[in-house]
């Protein structure tokens, strides 16, 4: 059984044994979980677009600061008809290498979700994009850094408690001909009302492989993550979330623990 299929049984197996389940919102893109993994909600109805901005104190990702522990500023702009999506996502990132120029970041996403009893499937793929990496410096002659990853999700809602699961696995992690698995599952509920605000609390829990550490120059790790996120009164399309990352990494200064605080707009 290869690596990518153990994945997938055990985000099954952890949704499918679970009573207690999900958040409606569990795929809207937000700093709920990992950024790019959610992507915007399928319109069945007909075709609908979207598009937001973020600033963010510090771009985390699977645990990681993407930015050096800086600020980041993002956006997205998305689509959906029927069960289909598509859409592209891009923010300034530095991976402190000198020389590397890496300063942008673009993904492109598309896929589909559907349906089955109560539960929301999605599967799709993201394509990560540096068009302004010097390569042979990023990450060595001869290699690319962009990589595709192919996303198995799954969530389900029962008495306003959310539950989410997803595998992302690709063979050519960061250009460098890597097999690479991480396996996330979230959770997602409402805090009532305080006042004027209605929080929502969520969280993440992962872990991510990597078939050669050496090369990828990381050791497998685990990461966390949870916060809030509420709508700023009298204005719906803005929201703040404010988020503590943490993993088990030791010895890398981009995982250690932090506290993050994200404004985002949507349209």
């Amino acid at each position: 059984m290869t690596v990518f299929n153990k994945a997938i049984l055990t985000v099954s197996a952890l949704v499918l044994s679970t009573t207690s389940v999900s958040a409606a919102d569990l795929f809207n893109r937000t700093e709920r979980g990992s950024l790019k993994d959610a992507p915007v909600q399928v319109e069945r109805k007909r075709p609908e677009c979207s598009a937001s901005v973020a600033l963010t104190t510090d771009y985390v990702f699977r645990g990681l600061s993407q930015t050096d522990e800086g600020p980041a500023i993002s956006g997205s702009f998305d689509c959906s008809y029927s069960m289909f999506y598509v859409g592209v996502w891009a923010s300034n990132i530095d991976f402190n290498v000198p020389g590397a120029e890496a300063d942008i970041e673009v993904d492109l996403y598309g896929g589909v979700k559907g349906k089955v009893g109560q539960f929301e499937l999605d599967l799709g793929v993201i394509y990560y994009a540096y068009p302004s990496a010097n390569d042979d410096i990023l990450v060595g002659a001869g290699n690319d850094p962009e990589f595709l990853e192919v996303k198995f999700a799954v969530s389900t809602e029962i008495s306003g408690v959310g539950i989410s699961g997803a595998v992302n696995w690709t063979d050519n992690f960061f250009g460098l001909g890597d097999e690479s698995v991480a396996v996330e599952g979230g959770i997602s509920f409402a805090l009532g009302n305080w006042g004027i605000i209605s929080p929502n609390f969520s969280g993440a829990l992962g872990h991510q492989t990597f078939d050669n550490n050496t090369a990828v120059g990381l050791d497998d790790y685990t990461y966390w993550n949870a916060g809030v996120d509420f709508t700023v009164p009298s204005h719906d399309k803005i929201s703040i979330d404010l988020r503590y990352h943490d993993t088990d990494l030791d010895e890398n200064d981009n995982g250690d623990e932090r506290f993050v605080a994200t404004v985002s707009s949507t349209w």
